[in-house]
């Protein structure tokens, strides 16, 4: 889902991330085992923030996560999924997913290109640095900190709960 509509879909995914058992973890596990491509997509989409809520080391299923998503991008081949991994590596926010990330910056999918960038989000790694002016750089470089951007912003309506909504949707239509 990447279009007009997905918002039951990301709510339902959001309702499953929330969760943080071994119920929710074995069943997406399941699901990226599927045939289906977007039920593989669903799988990775639901492992990506699960237990999101908590702290990074008090998710209790971070580590096999991180183990089961770098080998999928290993043998994954269709491009909704692979988007759906590297999106899920941009959430996860661990340095083992940077060379799997960065393997594949130059796919000829754009969606997967575009979620190498979001898979490299706030990593500083020399493998990272961009040596060329191109055009295309700097439409990266500028796609990058608009993305970093609207992260901080989500974060803070997701943190913050004084914040009212509107005041930050507005902040960011702004943009």
């Amino acid at each position: 889902p990447d279009g007009d509509g997905d918002e039951p879909y990301w709510s339902a995914v959001k309702e499953l991330q929330q969760r943080n058992d071994e119920e929710t973890f074995t069943a997406a596990i399941a699901l990226t085992r599927e045939d289906d491509l977007d039920r593989r997509a669903l799988g990775v989409d639901i492992l990506g923030q699960l237990g999101f809520l908590l702290n990074p080391e008090d998710r209790a299923f971070r580590e096999p996560t991180i183990a089961l998503l770098l080998a999928l991008i290993e043998t994954e081949r269709e491009p909704h999924v692979l988007a759906s991994i590297l999106d899920a590596f941009g959430h996860i926010h661990d340095p083992r997913t940077v060379a799997a990330t960065v393997a594949l910056a130059a796919h000829s999918d754009q969606h997967v290109r575009t979620s190498v960038v979001s898979g490299l989000l706030g990593h500083d790694d020399d493998r990272l640095s961009l040596t060329d002016d191109s055009a295309e750089t700097a439409r990266l470089r500028d796609e990058v900190k608009q993305l970093k951007d609207r992260i901080q912003t989500l974060e803070r309506i997701a943190v913050d709960k004084e914040n009212s909504l509107a005041r930050e949707i507005d902040s960011l239509r702004d943009r």
